[in-house]
């Protein structure tokens, strides 16, 4: 009861001063970081064991974070009188930031100035990071219209540099592959982070070869940005698919659309799908996805292709036809909506209009030996599945419309991410949301992820 009462006794005191704007809000002052950690420098003093709301990055929403003995920031841990912070060191009370303030009017949003809300998602980082991985910074933009694209992977950019391309796009970043140097000396180390991925722990370093890079190698600029760079400056091959022209055929939706959605399995075969020519456009893993038996069973149903891998006479009579009435389900459903002409947003919604009413099944959840069904016969005709089954139907929805798209997760629960005009969504079951950025949300882009089972990067296939 007492820890309770001086719990409560607290939270009065900080709402109260929140509500006071008292000396507990630093408005003025400075972020400094070194082998340990994070100080906050108010002219050569540095608080200790002490909370302070900050407004860091100068957006007027002020963040509560606390200093231990040696100032040096709490982040990912209980504070001594029993809070939580986050990864970035902010009071959290069930996940969501607790924030003080107002947003600076900045002259060109509407919203300006409105009150800070107590659930503000707040994406920016106590560090060289929060400017380094900007979401600005990382978003890789497929225009509406180009569908899936084709870009050169690696463009060699000089000793030990290369350009590089990996999500698709016309954006390439410079990476630095030669020798980093003894970065230990200097009071850096190596650490797994909490999505089990390993980094150095610093910021930004100096290669012997003079060369600035971040952790992960990405060369920084003067400013400390990395370095990006179109295709169209580095000299890249950068081409979209195009539709091919046929009559619309309702027997085969996505005949005209097998370039520029990436679907044409005709040109892959047991011999050449894994092949750096047939893979160049670097979304991984999409050649086995779509040439695997189910998939390139239902592709070639949906495009009148011919399946290269395996003729009908390779399925049973009950997988065929499994198979049947799902393709029957998808065409039904291709023919219902425009989607040559649909935006990436509206093809997303139209899959989650097709997934709307499925519930999760957990008879199956609780007796996983019962999991031996067709996942997207279940989840489109049955209407019911766990987590998988939603994952693998969401996967090839999307590479249906020309999505790119990503299975995240681990043994014990799965969720799949879609990309649309640049930015990724999360779907979990059979539910999307079309609204909120997941990079923001997972802190996908930064080593402070929250969540251990997502990687540092997103390969979409």
């Amino acid at each position: 009861m007492r820890k309770r009462f001086l719990k409560r006794a607290t939270a009065l005191a900080m709402a109260t001063a929140m509500a006071a704007g008292s000396a507990t809000t630093a408005f003025a002052g400075q972020w400094k970081q070194d082998a340990t950690g994070y100080r906050w420098d108010e002219n050569g003093s540095y608080p200790k064991n002490e909370w302070k709301w900050l407004d860091g990055n100068g957006d007027g929403i002020s963040e509560s974070y606390y200093f231990g003995a040696d100032g040096y920031l709490l982040t990912n841990t209980t504070t001594p009188d029993g809070y939580t912070v986050n990864a970035d060191g902010q009071w959290v009370e069930n996940g969501v930031v607790k924030t003080q303030g107002a947003v600076k009017n900045s002259g060109n949003s509407g919203n300006s100035g409105t009150p800070a809300k107590s659930n503000a998602k707040q994406h920016s980082l106590v560090s060289y990071m929060r400017d380094v991985d900007k979401l600005e910074n990382t978003t890789k933009v497929n225009p509406v219209g180009t569908g899936l694209v084709y870009p050169t992977q690696k463009v060699q950019a000089g000793d030990n540099l290369w350009w590089e391309n990996t999500s698709g796009g016309s954006e390439y970043i410079l990476y630095y592959y030669g020798p980093r140097g003894d970065y230990k000396s200097a009071g850096y180390t190596d650490k797994m982070y909490m999505n089990a991925q390993v980094y150095p722990t610093f910021d930004s370093w100096t290669t012997p070869a003079g060369v600035t890079i971040d952790y992960l190698g990405r060369v920084l600029d003067d400013n400390g940005k990395i370095k990006t760079a179109t295709a169209e400056e580095i000299g890249a091959t950068y081409a979209g698919g195009t539709v091919r022209d046929v009559t619309y055929d309702a027997n085969y939706p996505l005949k005209r659309v097998v370039d520029l959605y990436a679907l044409n399995i005709e040109n892959l075969n047991a011999d050449n799908w894994y092949t750096d020519e047939k893979s160049h456009h670097d979304l991984r893993g999409h050649n086995s996805f779509i040439v695997s038996p189910n998939n390139a069973y239902i592709i070639s149903k949906l495009t009148g292709q011919t399946n290269t891998m395996h003729d009908d006479s390779w399925y049973s009579e009950e997988e065929r036809k499994a198979l049947n009435d799902v393709c029957e389900v998808l065409k039904n459903w291709l023919n219902s909506f425009d989607f040559e002409h649909a935006t990436e947003p509206e093809r997303l919604a139209k899959i989650q209009e097709l997934l709307r009413g499925s519930q999760y099944d957990n008879e199956v959840k609780n007796n996983p030996s019962l999991h031996t069904y067709n996942a997207y016969h279940q989840v489109l005709l049955n209407k019911k599945g766990v987590c998988i089954d939603y994952a693998n139907t969401g996967h090839l929805l999307a590479t249906l419309l020309g999505l790119k798209c990503a299975i995240v997760g681990d043994t014990v629960h799965a969720c799949w991410i879609v990309q649309v005009d640049g930015v990724p969504h999360m779907a979990e079951n059979g539910g999307i949301n079309l609204t909120d950025d997941w990079r923001e949300t997972s802190k996908l882009g930064t080593r402070q992820s929250y969540n251990y089972n997502f990687g540092e990067y997103i390969h979409y296939e």
